[in-house]
């Protein structure tokens, strides 16, 4: 029995190292094509702001810290939020949860709630950037006197944030790089634009308004544009879950989650419609890069249920799905029995969408793809 389970390990791993061959090729020659939209999660964002010295864990550690049990920088951030509004419950890791028990406990109205939890973490970076000792601690003074006026990515963008991981590569600049012309994303800030911008392109931000449409704009051009064409040089970055100029355009509790799937189902309105028709269309013809997120979480659930589910095709020929290798997690006991697990997820369940798993970090993941895109230009 020995002897032909490991002849069947053995042939597992042939069959994925064949399967690994053939991805980079073919997602290379769809990048040229324009054919690839990168969905990027919160926490690839966040990566990047909070984790100061590149260890995993928010601001400046020490060895004596606890390990946080394998949590993103999101998840470590939920739990200091759920700390801070004294959340009473199992969960606390769970952004949605804590932001939910915020809204009913805390606040009087869902915008209140929300402009709530906006500032909480521009305060909190602001508290984290003493730690920094790249930091004048004379302008994180000046930035705490502006902290009502200014949005969290002003903030951030003056204290040199986001920058990339110790020992790492540039994930957002590699991400503009890739000069695509659509990216999704799941955060509620707009740095993706601002390394679009470095790279020398003119990106167009649009909003999901699935509540409804702003009375003002705080940018003109982040009104819905129906009758937009995304290029290379002018490229969408659709804000899914909302921007934090429009504080009710959030999607942050798990009640949120939830409208939002039932109003994204029942998009019937041909005027006006939810997602735009033409990246409905892009949706159903491109390949799909989901980076950052983890199956566990409401985000990619959503993500995964409200936009990619209600867009199948067979156009697409294939999408691939970034998940942190869980051998490398601390908190993980059968390390084969997950990767079974997610592999199952995509590939059998949803058949239809034709999803890869690759394990891996996304700058990793990334590295990996400009590795091969060079060689491929060549």
């Amino acid at each position: 029995m020995s002897r032909a389970k490991e002849r069947a390990r053995q042939k597992r791993k042939i069959e994925q190292q064949k399967q690994q061959a053939t991805i980079w090729p073919e997602l290379c020659r769809r990048i040229d094509s324009g054919d690839v939209i990168p969905i990027i999660s919160n926490n690839v964002f966040f990566e990047q702001i909070f984790d100061v010295d590149g260890d995993g864990r928010i601001g400046v550690s020490s060895d004596e810290e606890e390990t946080p049990n394998g949590w993103s920088i999101e998840e470590q951030l939920a739990d200091i939020w759920a700390e801070e509004v004294g959340y009473p419950l199992s969960g606390r890791e769970k952004l949605a949860r804590v932001a939910l028990y915020n809204r009913v406990v805390k606040n009087k109205d869902d915008r209140a709630a929300k402009v709530n939890y906006l500032n909480w973490l521009k305060d909190l970076l602001l508290f984290l950037a003493e730690e920094d000792p790249s930091l004048d601690p004379n302008l994180i003074e000046e930035q705490k006197e502006k902290l009502e006026q200014s949005t969290f990515r002003e903030i951030a963008e003056e204290l040199g944030y986001p920058r990339p991981i110790a020992g790492q590569e540039d994930t957002l600049a590699r991400l503009a790089a890739l000069n695509l012309p659509i990216y999704i994303t799941t955060s509620h800030f707009d740095f993706l634009e601002r390394a679009i911008l470095a790279n020398g392109r003119q990106p167009c931000t649009q909003v999901c308004f699935w509540t409804s449409e702003p009375l003002t704009y705080s940018n003109p051009t982040h009104r819905t544009n129906y009758d937009f064409v995304p290029t290379p040089e002018t490229p969408l970055v659709y804000h899914l879950f909302g921007l934090e100029h429009y504080p009710e355009s959030l999607i942050l509790t798990e009640d949120d989650h939830l409208d939002f799937l039932v109003r994204i189902s029942q998009d019937t309105n041909q005027a006006k419609p939810l997602l735009p028709p033409y990246l409905r269309q892009a949706l159903t013809q491109s390949s799909l890069l989901l980076l950052g997120y983890q199956p566990r979480d409401w985000d990619f659930r959503v993500v995964f249920r409200g936009l990619i589910n209600a867009t199948p095709s067979s156009l697409r020929m294939f999408n691939i799905a970034i998940q942190v290798n869980p051998e490398n997690q601390p908190w993980v006991v059968a390390a084969e029995d997950i990767k079974r697990y997610l592999s199952g997820y995509f590939e059998e369940k949803e058949k239809q969408l034709n999803f890869t798993v690759q394990y891996d970090t996304t700058a990793g993941f990334l590295h990996k793809l400009w590795e091969a895109w060079d060689q491929w230009r060549q």
